[in-house]
């Protein structure tokens, strides 16, 4: 086998360790990740370079790992994904294109039965994508006080106890909607992200 150049090495290095700790491949973006390349091509192309030199490599797993978050802390929406309780591995094909948001991307453990009839059940994973916005009719994620909510963002109109507004909304009619908290109001709920997808967990 041909001498390594240093990137080359850097490149072996990442992959036989991120391997070792995963006990699987890693995608080429956690390869970029670890070499500090800013492109998953870039390694792919060192990767090239390995094989013509006579490396044997597993191909790198279409993998996607975000952070379960038990609940939605306070603080920056930015910092969220870093309170994790575990890690959520996926087939990068149950994630689609979500793969370039990565660091943007967090599961939540759902507690309650107040979207059970959106198919949302206590005990549930939902992959949220951080976002401040999102569209009427999105399932999303909003902090309510102290505590982490999913519910649909829908516009009411005024009617008895509701002023009209955004609220956010239950998919059971045991629980009430909430108000969305403008941009200079105290109360109500701040939407932290979008719900993209749901896993059920038995």
């Amino acid at each position: 086998m041909e001498n390594l150049t240093g990137k080359e090495k850097k490149v072996l290095d990442a992959l036989t360790y991120l391997t070792d700790a995963h006990g699987q491949p890693p995608s080429l973006r956690e390869i970029a990740e670890k070499t500090g390349f800013k492109s998953p091509n870039t390694v792919n192309y060192y990767l090239d370079k390995l094989k013509k030199k006579g490396f044997r490599l597993l191909p790198p797993s279409p993998v996607f790992r975000i952070p379960i978050l038990g609940s939605v802390p306070a603080g920056p929406v930015a910092t969220m994904a870093e309170e994790r309780e575990d890690m959520l591995t996926l087939d990068a094909s149950l994630v689609g294109n979500l793969s370039s948001d990565r660091g943007k991307i967090f599961a939540l453990k759902v507690k309650g039965d107040s979207m059970v009839n959106a198919g949302i059940c206590d005990k549930d994973l939902v992959i949220v994508r951080i976002q401040q916005t999102a569209s009427e009719g999105d399932i999303v994620v909003a902090r309510f006080g102290d505590e982490a909510t999913v519910k649909y963002l829908k516009r009411l109109r005024p009617s008895g106890a509701f002023s009209g507004g955004l609220y956010l909304v239950p998919a059971n009619e045991k629980y009430r909607p909430i108000p969305v908290r403008g941009p200079s109001e105290d109360d109500g709920a701040v939407i932290v992200g979008k719900v993209v997808s749901v896993i059920r967990r038995y």
